[in-house]
Formats: structure tokens, C-alpha cells, sequence
């Protein structure tokens, strides 16, 4: 359930973890948000980076505090293994990339 906390951001990508349905991510154009709520409460997690829209979120079912972030527009992989507290980026995509 998405609450009216997103009436005006557009979300553009969900990930549901695969062993606790209560923890959702969205991402947006603005970064990515989690409840561990079912969406009473979201948390900003990422502060997107200028002309960086989220496209893809993938909890890891092996190990829940890892996620996984893929922008738009040749913009990269990025990943946490502390819920989103901290990111690096994992590949930077290019036009050639393949």
C-alpha cells in the first residue's frame, strides 16, 4: 500500500522483501523510501543525485540490509548492506555498455 505520502512523488519502481512483507522500498525521482511498516511510516533512504531517477529496487533475500538500486539513463548500480544508511556505486553504465 502506498499512502497519500506519495500523492505528489511519483513512484517508479517497488521491491517487497521476500521474507518480511511489512518492508517496502519505493523509488522515485527524488531517491528511495522504506517502510518496515506495510507503509504507515517511510523513511528517505537515498538522496538522488542530480538526473538520477530510480528504474529498478531488489532487496536480497539472503541478506535483508543489502539492496540494490538501478537508475535510469545510463546512470549506474548502486548498493547498501546497511539498509540504505550508506551507498556505493557497484557499475557505471554507458552509452556502450552492454
Amino acid at each position: 500500500m502506498l499512502t497519500l505520502f506519495f500523492t505528489h512523488i511519483p513512484v517508479t519502481s517497488l521491491a517487497i522483501d521476500p521474507n518480511n512483507s511489512q518492508t517496502l522500498l519505493a523509488g522515485t525521482q527524488a531517491g528511495v523510501y522504506r517502510t518496515d511498516d506495510a507503509g504507515q511510516s517511510w523513511e528517505k533512504l537515498l538522496f538522488a543525485p542530480k538526473n538520477f531517477t530510480v528504474g529498478s529496487l531488489m532487496i536480497d533475500d539472503h541478506q535483508p540490509n543489502r539492496f540494490y538500486v538501478g537508475g535510469l539513463q545510463h546512470s549506474g548500480v548502486y548498493a547498501t548492506s546497511d539498509k540504505g544508511k550508506t551507498w556505493k556505486q557497484v557499475k557505471q553504465l554507458t552509452k556502450d555498455s552492454k
